[in-house]
């Protein structure tokens, strides 16, 4: 054998090897991955606020038309929690496209904490946690210095697969935010 051929042999072995991680995932490994992948690329949608278009484009097509997403707010100031919301799929967009515009320094970690994949109905369920920091500006008075927040929000979410690309189906979340004077 040449060493010409002996080279490409080589090289085509290996590369089945290097790549046949990709081979040996599960299906549930798979889903996962994906969805550790789109959360990071929302992440980066976020921050690069000049990008609202691609964050529209993100959103509306990893969401199912009929989400059904609640919401509660709990502010440890305000004394009770807030009654819990239901969003559209339009409403939830917008939060994300227009929330960030009015916070300065925002910065945004998204991590899922548990995830359980259910092949047979071809659906996975997680429980993701994003924080959320920043300095929080009044669109009303331009000269107000803004107040320092962080947000966690825990959401137990509901993705649907079409081909094998996960959509959001519903999502319940809470939200806790503490103001500069809380922390």
């Amino acid at each position: 054998m040449n060493f010409q051929r002996f080279f490409i042999i080589t090289a085509v072995l290996g590369g089945l090897l290097i790549s046949s991680d990709a081979f040996c995932k599960t299906p549930e490994e798979a889903v996962e991955e994906t969805l550790i992948q789109s959360k990071k690329n929302l992440e980066d949608l976020l921050t690069h606020k000049e990008k609202l278009d691609d964050l529209s484009a993100f959103l509306d097509s990893s969401i199912d038309q009929d989400v059904a997403i609640i919401i509660q707010t709990i502010e440890p100031g305000a004394g009770s929690p807030s009654p819990e919301v239901e969003l559209s799929k339009a409403d939830y967009i917008n939060s994300y496209v227009y929330g960030p515009r009015a916070i300065k320094d925002y910065l945004v970690d998204i991590e899922i904490t548990d995830f359980e994949y259910n092949a047979s109905q071809n659906v996975a369920t997680t429980q993701e946690i994003m924080t959320e920091s920043g300095l929080r500006l009044d669109p009303w008075d331009h000269k107000a210095p803004g107040i320092q927040f962080t947000s966690k929000t825990k959401c137990v979410s509901s993705y649907t697969l079409e081909a094998q690309t996960p959509k959001l189906a519903s999502s319940d979340c809470k939200t806790v935010i503490l103001e500069e004077e809380d922390i």
